[in-house]
């Protein structure tokens, strides 16, 4: 079935109200949902409910779109593949483990939340036609949550505050959440700040202004070095990029090629600041793994030094289970069998890296499956991205996004909480949503 025969309108009045509808009610719970990204918890779960009845409603209705995108995309096959192996594995572990059945069945359920990627997507392409606008929603969102935080701490400000900061959720997903929003602030300079002639420019200039300073303090006083490492690779993979498609001379204006020059150097000036503001405790951290690797001594406890002891006590345990591993619901239990010493304990039932804990989880099936899912939506977006324009930046910023993800993740589990699933679901489903858009419109075209 051909994507413009998905897409064929309803033949009576009834069907097309309900069509309607449920569109409707997908659209506002997708706008609610990247509106409480960036602060509200129970704004990304009443936009999750309103979009997913939304979805479940069109499956019931002949005609509309979701079901042949459900049929013919690759991402929604392997989203299901990986929904369809936790079930699995939840119900097979649950045997095994009774006593802690339950939580493995709650595992399932949090780590089946990459669905939000899909959902976010579709409702992103049936609702907004400038690409722009779900990106601005998401910057807004933080901005507004990033008041918030500065105000309720009493306005910290970096280089300069020294006491204990009360971050959202922790520090290292808000250095993970702001260090995002400052790069791509710095990616859709031209889109949020618009044609200097336009009426709306000044105020534009000045929410981008605001937006790049509240950013960026936020990124330096988190001091999340997983974080930091993030954002060098992504402003490296996205140099590389943009100087591809800077060569081919199809890509930028000269304008944008100003901008983007600027940017990098700004970032390049974020960078340097960041290692400067924390170069005692990379010090520290280097030192740590020099004691490690040449010394017999125990490992101080510092906060690298905690995960290296838990990453040592890790290893062995996903080799006992290294195909299916111990469940996705088993961080509890792996942490009580793993009977670390309360000096090397910390905060949660996990080992501070998002890649071990998965494997440990879901074995190497289970993590393999799932970089096969996030390299399935990755590729999707390259002909949006190589067509260029106000599309393409919003793809280079979702893959910027992923890569922040995946490289902050070597340090710590952001799996185990709600908001970096809605994370992953804000800055990576719109992409392909768009991406999916752009590629209806373009068979239809061919078709007609």
């Amino acid at each position: 079935m051909k994507l413009e025969e998905i897409y064929t309108r309803p033949e009576t009045r009834l069907l097309r109200n309900a069509h309607n509808t449920i569109n409707a009610m997908g659209a506002v719970g997708i706008f609610i949902l990247l509106l409480g990204v960036g602060f509200s918890k129970a704004a990304q779960n009443i936009g999750m409910g309103l979009a997913l009845l939304a979805l479940l409603s069109a499956l019931t209705l002949p005609g509309h779109p979701l079901r042949g995108i459900l049929k013919r995309e690759p991402l929604a096959w392997m989203t299901g593949l990986w929904i369809l192996y936790l079930v699995l594995l939840a119900h097979f572990t649950a045997q095994l483990t009774p006593d802690i059945a339950a939580d493995q069945y709650d595992g399932a359920w949090k780590l089946s939340r990459l669905f939000l990627v899909l959902l976010v997507g579709f409702w992103v392409g049936r609702s907004f036609s400038n690409p722009v606008i779900p990106a601005m929603i998401v910057l807004s969102s933080f901005f507004i949550g990033a008041l918030i935080f500065h105000h309720d701490q009493d306005w910290p400000v970096f280089g300069v505050t020294q006491r204990r900061l009360d971050f959202w959720e922790n520090p290292q997903f808000y250095g993970l959440l702001s260090g995002t929003i400052l790069l791509g602030t710095m990616l859709l300079t031209r889109d949020i700040v618009g044609h200097w002639r336009h009426w709306s420019f000044g105020p534009r200039l000045l929410f981008w202004m605001a937006l790049l300073a509240l950013s960026l303090n936020a990124f330096l006083i988190s001091e999340a070095r997983g974080s930091m490492a993030g954002l060098l690779v992504a402003v490296l993979v996205a140099g590389a990029l943009l100087l591809a498609r800077f060569h081919k001379g199809h890509y930028f204006t000269r304008t944008h090629a100003i901008v983007t020059g600027v940017g990098v150097v700004l970032l390049a000036g974020t960078l340097w600041m960041a290692y400067d503001r924390a170069e005692e405790r990379f010090s520290r951290d280097l030192e740590t793994l020099q004691q490690a690797f040449s010394s017999d001594e125990d490992i101080r406890p510092t906060n690298m030094g905690i995960r290296l002891v838990q990453w040592q006590t890790a290893v062995p345990l996903w080799r006992e289970r290294p195909i299916f591993g111990w469940g996705p619901g088993s961080g509890e239990h792996l942490h009580e069998q793993a009977a670390l010493p309360n000096r090397y304990r910390s905060a949660g039932n996990h080992f501070h890296n998002t890649h071990l804990d998965l494997a440990l989880w879901t074995g190497g099936v289970g993590l393999v499956l799932f970089l096969i899912t996030l390299g399935t939506w990755a590729v999707s977006l390259w002909q949006t991205f190589l067509a260029g324009g106000a599309a393409g930046r919003i793809m280079l910023f979702g893959w910027c996004s992923a890569i922040m993800f995946l490289v902050a993740g070597l340090t710590q589990t952001f799996i185990t909480s709600q908001v970096s699933w809605f994370f992953l679901g804000a800055f990576l489903g719109p992409p392909w949503g768009i991406a999916l858009a752009r590629r209806v419109a373009r068979e239809s075209r061919d078709g007609a």
